[in-house]
C-alpha cells in the first residue's frame, strides 16, 4: 500500500481492504462515515505505521516522499 503527502487521500481510501480492525480505527478517531476522504486515509496511515513500529509489516521510502508498505 502506498501512502505519502503526494499521494492523495482518495487513492489511499480506495485501496484500502475490508478489515474490521481498520474500520474500528477509524470509528475510534471520528474518521469514518464522511464524504471527505482524508480522515479515513488518515487514520488508515496511523494504523499502518502501528503495525510497522510492532514489525508486522515493513515499510520504505521512495525519493517521491511516497511511503510504501508491505
Amino acid at each position: 500500500m502506498r501512502t505519502g503527502e503526494r499521494v492523495p487521500a482518495i487513492e489511499v481510501v480506495a485501496a484500502l481492504p475490508a478489515v474490521e480492525a481498520l474500520t474500528e480505527v477509524a470509528k475510534r478517531l471520528d474518521a469514518g462515515g464522511t464524504e471527505n476522504p482524508g480522515p479515513m486515509a488518515s487514520a488508515a496511515e496511523l494504523a499502518l505505521e502501528l503495525l510497522y513500529l510492532t514489525r508486522r509489516l515493513t515499510k520504505s521510502e521512495s525519493d517521491d516522499a511516497k511511503v510504501i508498505y508491505e
